[in-house]
């Protein structure tokens, strides 16, 4: 099995590649190797146009058994708990579209300029390629994509009103979009760091977001391995 493992920034995943270091075998420039598992890293950069230059880049002459995409997010749902795991399961890019002169907004798929139901969306939502033979055991849970990270009430509630998500990132639709277009499975692996609300960083609790994720990606590569 050969696995790229997708991360916006290397220290969202650093705890993950010292495992990797330790216990697989570097074959080269963050690609691993143990047993039958093959691993590669690639930190794409932050937002959506990073990360789809990356992989676009990655993905032409590479094929992949599967994606695992890995970081944190904020989240609108206050039923889930700081460094809560969970595995998004379908995306949306928030903030493409036009804002209108009464100030509302339009999206692609309002304005007539993409189909909401095609090869690549279901009724505007971002669905990934799935491997159905691998099951993450997490919570599924909506995420949007967007540029600019959501730092105030009113934003906050227009995307609730709109859209009823769990999560916010800045980098999950590019993968999705790559995985359908591609056909590579993509799971997307999130922990929560804040909640969506006026921006105040001082809540914030990246560090336990970050070593609550690197305990799942390292207990579920072990699984790969073990299964490979």
């Amino acid at each position: 099995m050969h696995v790229l493992i997708v991360s916006a920034t290397a220290t969202e995943i650093s705890p993950l590649v010292d495992f990797l270091k330790e216990q697989f075998t570097v074959t080269a420039s963050n690609s691993f190797k143990n047993r039958g598992l093959e691993l590669e890293i690639l930190v794409t950069g932050v937002g959506m146009l990073a990360a789809a230059y990356a992989l676009g880049s990655k993905l032409q002459n590479q094929h992949y058994s599967l994606m695992v995409q890995a970081g944190i997010a904020g989240s609108f749902n206050r039923d889930i708990q700081y460094g809560e795991v969970l595995e998004v399961s379908m995306e949306r890019i928030a903030d493409l579209g036009t804002e209108n002169a009464d100030e509302s907004f339009s999206d692609i798929f309002e304005m007539g300029l993409e189909k909401p139901d095609s090869d690549i969306f279901s009724g505007g939502w971002l669905l990934p390629l799935k491997p159905i033979e691998i099951k993450t055991g997490l919570k599924t849970v909506k995420g949007l994509t967007v540029n600019m990270v959501t730092g105030s009430n009113k934003t906050k509630d227009a995307l609730q009103a709109r859209y009823k998500p769990d999560t916010e990132s800045m980098e999950g639709a590019a993968c999705f979009y790559a995985s359908a277009k591609t056909g590579v499975p993509c799971i997307q692996i999130r922990s929560i760091s804040n909640y969506i609300e006026a921006r105040n960083r001082d809540k914030w609790n990246i560090p336990l977001a970050i070593q609550n994720l690197n305990e799942y990606l390292i207990r579920f590569v072990e699984k790969l391995r073990d299964g490979a």
